[in-house]
């Protein structure tokens, strides 16, 4: 099956600036109506499809302080689960930015509290 291709550019305080995320548009863009219109198939599929971009900032975070990759990736599905049940097409942002950012602020929220 042919995917229409599209980069989807992060930015942020932690280093993710430009790192471009590769995205079957036309089926990302069905998966995540069809989450919010809250298909738990779909959540779950949305979950498993950005898992990369958890361990991606999990990985970052934790190469930056003393506390375990393995706790950090904890967090971050936990916030990747919250973002798929909780994001609405109507915002101003895409899922990827808005996962990131709910991933990025659990994290950071943890890293602060300790």
């Amino acid at each position: 099956m042919h995917q229409i291709l599209s980069s989807v550019s992060l930015t942020n305080n932690s280093g993710y600036e430009g790192i471009p995320f590769m995205l079957g548009e036309k089926d990302t863009t069905s998966l995540v109506s069809r989450a919010a219109s809250g298909d738990a198939n779909a959540r779950l599929k949305l979950v498993k499809d950005h898992i990369g971009l958890v361990r991606d900032i999990a990985s970052d975070y934790a190469s930056k302080s003393d506390i375990p990759v393995s706790r950090m990736l904890c967090l971050g599905v936990c916030a990747l689960i919250r973002s798929a049940k909780s994001f609405s097409e109507a915002g101003n942002t895409g899922f990827i930015e808005y996962a990131r950012q709910e991933i990025v602020n659990t994290i950071e929220s943890m890293i602060t509290g300790m």
